[in-house]
Order: structure tokens, then sequence, then C-alpha cells
């Protein structure tokens, strides 16, 4: 079930990923019972969270950091639409912050320290940002 909602998307082309209701309705209830104002509240969040998912699923192109971050998160969290899509916001904004270069890091020692945490941590783009991150730390406090 998880794989379809992306596949939809990324496989198919003109075919666009949906909702899954079904397994919203079998989540919620399954989580807060007969707590029904929890029952509703959850359904509600997860079914506003889903339309998020669905655009951003369908606005991923293939072979794009895009695709591997909704690939990412969808093996983590399946069909739970509010950590998909906080997992997707994290991942993205992490990527971006990527794209931040240190002046103050000769470009070869920042070269090395990139290839590292990718070897690492290859396309997880939070941990590839905590990785330089500390790395760049640690090398600027040796100098």
């Amino acid at each position: 079930m998880r794989y379809l909602i992306a596949c939809l998307a990324l496989c198919a082309g003109p075919v666009f990923a949906q909702v899954d209701d079904e397994s919203i309705v079998a989540r919620c209830d399954a989580e807060w019972g007969d707590d029904f104002q929890m029952v509703a509240f959850c359904r509600d969040q997860q079914r506003t969270a889903g339309r998020t998912w669905v655009s951003i699923v369908d606005s991923a192109t293939p072979d794009t950091p895009a695709e591997s971050i909704v690939q990412r998160c969808l093996n983590e969290w399946g069909d739970d639409y509010q950590m998909l899509v906080f997992c997707h916001d994290q991942q993205h904004a992490a990527r971006q912050s990527l794209d931040i270069i240190p002046d103050d890091i000769p470009d070869d020692m920042f070269g090395t320290i990139v290839s590292r945490c990718e070897a690492d941590w290859s396309d997880d783009f939070q941990m590839l940002k905590f990785c330089r991150d500390q790395q760049v730390t640690a090398w600027r406090s040796l100098q």
C-alpha cells in the first residue's frame, strides 16, 4: 500500500497519487478507539496532511532529490500522512541548506568533509547536514 501512493505519481506519469482514506480510518480508529473526539481529530489531521502529501508526490520529478525524499519518507513512515509531510519538510529544508557552502573552509577540505558524509549518509539529507555541520565545527576547532 505505501509504495502505491508514491508510485502512482512517480511511476505512472499522468496518474496521480491519492489519499488512502481506508488507511486513515483504520489508523485513527486503532490509535484512539472509543475516544470519538480524538478519532475525528486524527482523521481530520491525517486527511489534511494526506492532501498535502499528494501535492508533494505529484510535484516530485523522477530522478531528483525530491523523488529521493519522497521514497525515503515513504520507506520510513508508510501511510502516516502527518509524519510523511513532516519527514518531507525536514528533509527538504536540510537539502536546501546543503547548498550553502562555508567560505572559511578551503575547497579541498570541504570536499573531503562532504565526501565523508555522503559515504555514510547517501541521500538522507538531514543526516548529511548534521554530519557536515559536525565535521565543519570540528575542523574549525582544530584551526
